[in-house]
């Protein structure tokens, strides 16, 4: 197999236009939200030297981002989604231009500074799912997957350049500079995906006078009884609560790397290294058409790989075993949001994506409930490759329990391409 069919398939880049602009367009805004989502806690932590309200971070923009997930969805299925995702943009812009007149105040407001986290994080999540659903509109149906792997690669390559960035603005211009960045950003973006034709909605002539609450209500009972949604959902909630032991991190860097500077960076980082080399090497992806089993292929592998980065004490062996791990989760990514496509009804698509976005979100957080409850009645390494073991379990446990899920076959690979 030569490197041309590994290699990420550019083609919805190269021959469609409005993905084109959208992938630019959130390519560059994303990287701008990396560096502030960095800055934030280096602002939080310069502020108090407080570990615990950095900590309090987390539960200040959980709410937004649970609730506001699923209004976007419902909203995102009823409006002109590149309006939509503009104007989001533009709230997004106004509040990283905040950060950076607080920044800028010669006793920043710690308060305003969590005002300004909820706020930006209310908008992400706001224009989170009318942004995914907009790939499957602009897109054609056989070319799903790879354009869910173009946009891995924005995920990927933001975490692991928006970091960098963010520490070294704060170096050279403080942390003022870091936040500026990100409007600079944020006006490329917009500029960018104005560019775009509009992206209207698909909707059914019942929903037209649907309140919000209803319209939510649909689109979950659209899952009931549809294994590849659930299942999809299911496996991954698994390997978040189970298979994700950041929280231990810092415990591990302690006790096992003594607090080193290469350590903390190594580990944190490998994750998306592995993410960006899969998204590199994603050219096979559209020719696997057993979606649910390759998504539980994957995350049996995740959950093997944290089980190896548990049980080994050299950086090198751990940190290999967290990028596998990383390039493991990116692939059961692709599927699943390829599935997501594929098995939601047109109409569903944005509230289908605020499911999935409120489940992504909260799945970290009860997996950080998880790794620390174990961590404590045993010990970290205990804690992080048992929670491996129980993933990759489970995950065979979900796919025997769906069946329909396990044996999906997509059906977007039978469509024919067009460009555009």
């Amino acid at each position: 197999m030569g490197w041309r069919e590994i290699a990420v398939d550019t083609t919805p880049l190269r021959t469609n236009r409005q993905f084109r602009l959208l992938f630019t367009g959130l390519a560059v805004s994303s990287l701008g939200n990396r560096i502030t989502d960095i800055a934030i806690a280096l602002q939080i932590y310069a502020l108090t030297r407080s570990n615990l309200a950095v900590g309090l971070l987390g539960l200040v923009v959980m709410v937004p981002k649970l609730i506001l997930s699923l209004v976007g969805g419902a909203i995102a299925d009823r409006v002109e989604r590149r309006r939509m995702i503009i104007a989001c943009e533009i709230a997004g812009l106004a509040c990283a231009a905040g950060f950076v007149a607080n920044a800028a105040l010669d006793r920043p407001s710690l308060a305003l500074v969590y005002v300004l986290a909820f706020v930006n994080a209310a908008t992400h999540s706001a224009e989170a799912p009318a942004q995914r659903s907009a790939v499957p509109l602009i897109v054609p149906a056989a070319m799903y997957t790879q354009a869910n792997a173009l946009k891995s690669l924005i995920y990927s390559s933001s975490w692991l350049i928006g970091p960098a960035l963010a520490g070294a603005a704060k170096a050279v211009g403080g942390i003022r500079l870091a936040y500026l960045l990100d409007v600079i950003s944020y006006v490329v973006g917009i500029a960018v995906i104005a560019r775009m034709a509009p992206i209207p909605p698909v909707t059914e002539d019942h929903e037209d006078e649907m309140s919000t609450l209803r319209s939510i209500g649909e689109g979950l009972r659209t899952m009931r009884g549809n294994q590849p949604l659930i299942g999809s959902f299911l496996q991954d909630f698994n390997a978040m609560i189970f298979g994700l032991p950041v929280a231990l991190f810092p415990g591990l860097i302690d006790t096992r790397y003594h607090n080193s500077g290469l350590a903390t960076t190594m580990l944190y980082g490998a994750p998306f290294a592995g993410s960006l080399v899969a998204s590199a090497t994603s050219g096979w992806a559209p020719k696997v058409r057993r979606h649910g089993l390759a998504v539980t292929v994957f995350v049996v592998l995740w959950g093997l790989s944290i089980v190896v980065f548990g049980l080994v004490h050299p950086l090198g062996l751990a940190v290999t075993a967290l990028a596998f791990a990383g390039m493991f989760d990116m692939f059961s990514g692709v599927f699943r949001q390829t599935m997501l496509m594929d098995a939601t009804p047109p109409h569903m698509r944005g509230r289908m994506e605020g499911v999935g976005m409120a489940v992504w979100t909260g799945g970290p957080a009860f997996g950080d409930l998880e790794a620390g409850v174990a961590a404590r009645l045993t010990s970290t390494s205990t804690a992080i490759w048992s929670g491996g073991a129980l993933c990759a379990v489970f995950a065979v446990v979900i796919a025997a329990a769906l069946p329909h899920f396990t044996r999906y076959t997509a059906t977007s690979s039978d469509a024919p391409v067009k460009t555009g």
